[in-house]
């Protein structure tokens, strides 16, 4: 027979059990400071937010984030690493930007002119430009010269649950970057190239359980630069190739004015067939 003392603790014990549990599973708290809405985002897709959001991505929070909405960008959004600091870009719930004009959504932009070394790393680089991230966005091109996400200088760019639809081009990989990561996202029916290595110097790059599909101008095309380390694993690339584009690939590795090596495929399935039919 239990005791009226043993009866409590036990009691006791399940309810602080209990109070634990619901305290896991409350919705981590927003610092507001950090929402764009406060910086004077409407996201009803009809009224501009860039300069909305370029404030807020200005403001060196740390963190912005995109409450739920479409939002309507009319130029491209710029994430200067240098005066921002490290930054990352995330949603609270499901949040589209509709990039009504040319040019990339976001152009994310570092200072890092080493190599993936660490002595070569300046340290202001790990100070305030490592590992930006982008994650859990959905970028609809609503212009025909309208691109997802640029990237230049950075180190450590992390592109997570990310979906880019109706752009030109998805990811642009301009002059130098180092140890990208590109993960989990979607870059689905654009009409120029899914992921685009363009004369870029990139060493260490993963493009790991994506889907890269239905993109005109190819899925993952690189061409020139000096490109190393391509680890492609676990990914669905079909149907790269547009009805009235010139003839492309699925993985295109075009080496001609430029150096590629150290390239891996791993448990992709690769399907033939068009875009667009």
């Amino acid at each position: 027979m239990i005791s009226r003392g043993f009866a409590f603790i036990l009691i006791l014990t399940a309810l602080s059990a209990l109070a634990a549990t619901a305290f896991r599973l409350q919705p981590a708290a927003r610092n507001d400071s950090r929402g764009i809405r406060e910086f004077g985002a409407v996201g009803d897709g009809k009224a501009d937010d860039t300069e909305a959001v370029q404030r807020a991505i200005d403001s060196g929070k740390g963190s912005v984030f995109f409450p739920s909405g479409t939002y309507k960008i009319t130029k491209t959004l710029h994430i200067d690493l240098d005066k921002t600091g490290p930054l990352a870009v995330t949603p609270e719930g499901n949040a589209t930007l509709k990039m009504s004009g040319p040019g990339p959504c976001l152009s994310v932009v570092g200072t890092h002119g080493g190599t993936a070394s660490p002595p070569t790393v300046k340290a202001e680089v790990w100070t305030r430009q490592r590992m930006p991230v982008i994650s859990g966005l959905d970028i609809a091109g609503d212009h025909p010269e309208a691109d997802g996400i640029r990237a230049s200088g950075t180190l450590m760019l992390t592109i997570h649950r990310v979906g880019i639809r109706h752009c030109r081009h998805g990811i642009h990989l301009v002059e130098r970057n180092r140890n990208l990561t590109v993960s989990d996202s979607h870059v689905y029916s654009n009409r120029g190239i899914g992921i685009f290595y363009d004369n870029v110097n990139l060493h260490q790059s993963n493009i790991v359980g994506c889907h890269v599909s239905y993109c005109d101008g190819g899925g993952v095309v690189c061409r020139g630069g000096e490109v190393r380390n391509i680890q492609i694993g676990t990914c669905d690339i079909e149907a790269n190739m547009g009805g009235d584009s010139p003839p492309t690939a699925n993985v295109l590795i075009d080496c001609e004015g430029g150096s590629t090596a150290e390239v891996a495929i791993t448990g992709c399935t690769i399907q033939i067939g068009r875009a667009h039919v």
